[in-house]
Parts: structure tokens; C-alpha cells; sequence
């Protein structure tokens, strides 16, 4: 009997010493954007169009963003009592140099408290 009465001990010491963790999903929500046309979007997207202009080496390219075709945002609040939002947007971009559709992207903004943005990433959509 004292053989498993120690091991019993030391399994209850192990399981004392694991910390005890929060959630693993960041606190906030994520928000659908229900107007695309709305100012400040575009403002976000018009953003990441002018920030990827240098990403993707085309001779005479000029990127403008022509929609936003959907998109949402993860709003975390943080402990400041404001908030920050990563912004999800699929945007139609066009080349204002030769005037053709050039396709669309999934930009990723990320956009703090104080209105700084930056872009985290701007990807082509093939086959969208």
C-alpha cells in the first residue's frame, strides 16, 4: 500500500505545480464590416494600396485601389481603455498608369489607438 499512496502524493504535488493559464483566445471580437463604402475603410484600404506599391516590382506601376469587396475586423481592447484593430479587407486594385484591372489582394492592416497604421501583409487573390 505505501508504494501507490506515494506515487498518488507526488502525482497530486505535479498537478499543484502546473500553472493555471487563461484562455487562449485573445480578449475582443471580430466584426464584420457591413459598409464597405464607409470613410474610414477606404481610408484603411487607400492605405494598404499606397503602403504595397513598393512590395511588388512592376516598371510604371501605380496601384489604386478600385473597391473593397469585403472584410472585418478583430478589435482588441486593450488596457489603455481603447482599442486596436487588425483589419481584414479584399480589395480590387487597378494600374492608373497603363488603366487595366490588376486583381484583387487580401490586405492586412494592423491599426492602433492613436491612428498609426501599418500594413502586416497584401496578398494576390488568384483565381477571385
Amino acid at each position: 500500500m505505501r508504494p501507490h499512496f506515494a506515487t498518488i502524493l507526488l502525482l497530486v504535488a505535479f498537478l499543484l505545480a502546473i500553472p493555471v493559464t487563461k484562455s487562449s483566445s485573445p480578449p475582443g471580437r471580430w466584426v464584420e464590416i457591413t459598409n464597405l463604402k464607409d470613410k474610414h475603410v477606404v481610408e484603411v484600404a487607400e492605405f494598404a494600396v499606397r503602403a504595397s506599391n513598393g512590395d511588388y516590382f512592376i516598371p510604371e506601376k501605380q496601384l489604386r485601389l478600385s473597391s473593397v469587396d469585403a472584410g472585418g475586423y478583430w478589435e482588441d481592447f486593450g488596457t489603455t481603455g481603447g482599442s486596436n484593430r487588425r483589419y481584414r479587407l479584399v480589395v480590387s486594385v487597378i494600374n492608373v498608369t497603363r488603366n487595366i484591372n490588376v486583381g484583387r489582394f487580401l490586405a492586412v492592416v494592423d491599426e492602433r489607438q492613436s491612428q498609426d497604421k501599418k500594413l502586416v501583409s497584401f496578398t494576390p487573390l488568384y483565381g477571385q
